[in-house]
């Protein structure tokens, strides 16, 4: 952990991604940085993942695939379930989703795939000063 990083306040965040690769290296660096984190690898398993934990979840990073009807559904059922949760839009098709897009949907930030890992640790932790 680097010397002048000051932990903010702990976050449960949800991935939802279907790469088990992502899963695992997402889940280990923000458990590193002292976020608690679910991971859901389908649509079913973040929305049954929301409808349990919906209140606690504060951040769900949503890998957009190539179906841009069936993400925006999701990202909708999300903000359905509890509307103060933070959505960051993780995408490899920009040209389908960009920044100006997801903040038009209300989403607190895009991250355009591949990522570094620090981009998505500030992008976790600015969402949450934004609660």
């Amino acid at each position: 952990m680097p010397k002048k990083y000051q932990r903010k306040k702990q976050e449960l965040v949800l991935v939802v991604d279907d790469d088990p690769g992502v899963q695992d290296l997402t889940r280990d660096f923000l458990e590193l940085y002292g976020h608690s984190v679910l991971i859901a690898g389908n649509r079913g398993d973040a929305v049954t993942l929301c409808e349990q934990c919906g209140k606690d979840i504060s951040v769900v990073l949503l890998d957009v695939m190539a179906s841009e009807t069936a993400s925006f559904d999701l990202f909708q059922k999300i903000l359905a379930i509890n509307p103060a949760t933070k959505i960051i839009v993780t995408s490899v098709y920009s040209h389908q989703w960009n920044d100006t897009d997801v903040f038009n949907r209300g989403a607190a930030g895009f991250l355009k795939k591949p990522y570094r890992m620090s981009e998505l640790l500030k992008m976790v932790e600015g969402a949450q000063e934004t609660q």
